[in-house]
């Protein structure tokens, strides 16, 4: 039920634009879902869903990674968001029994940066969140 990689990309590119135009807030979330989190990737689709917004757009990139476009949002939106996505998908997606690793990172839209500026910097801050405990959050610098 999540949108496909190729699909996201086009939405990132029009709320960037949007966001621009407008001068409104955009946040993009990166996570990954890891140790058997990504199990049963339907379920795990259907969680991401229920706790995003509705204007929120939810993609799965592939690999156990997933990202939301947050329009009209701030970092503490984001983080918040983040918080009901460890809630939603910990622990409860994998079949092992033990918690899925949910690590994230996030950055707001600096008005002069393009769309593949924006998705490094909030990869960028998911890899320095991936060394830390299980459910970290980093934000873009």
């Amino acid at each position: 039920g999540l949108h496909d990689a190729r699909y996201f990309e086009e939405c990132l590119r029009r709320e960037i634009a949007r966001a621009r135009r407008y001068d409104r807030r955009l946040c993009l979330l990166v996570f990954d879902l890891e140790e058997g989190g990504g199990a049963d990737l339907a379920t795990a689709g259907e969680r991401i869903r229920a706790a995003v917004r509705a204007t929120d757009v939810a993609g799965h990139l592939g690999e156990g990674r997933f990202a939301v476009i947050l329009p009209e949002a701030a970092e503490a939106d984001a983080e918040r968001l983040h918080r009901r996505l460890q809630f939603a998908l910990g622990g409860r997606v994998d079949s092992g029994g033990d918690r899925g690793r949910i690590h994230g990172g996030l950055a707001e839209l600096r008005l002069e940066e393009d769309v593949a500026g924006f998705r490094e910097r909030a990869e960028a801050a998911l890899e320095r969140a991936k060394p830390a405990a299980a459910g970290w959050l980093a934000a873009a610098q």
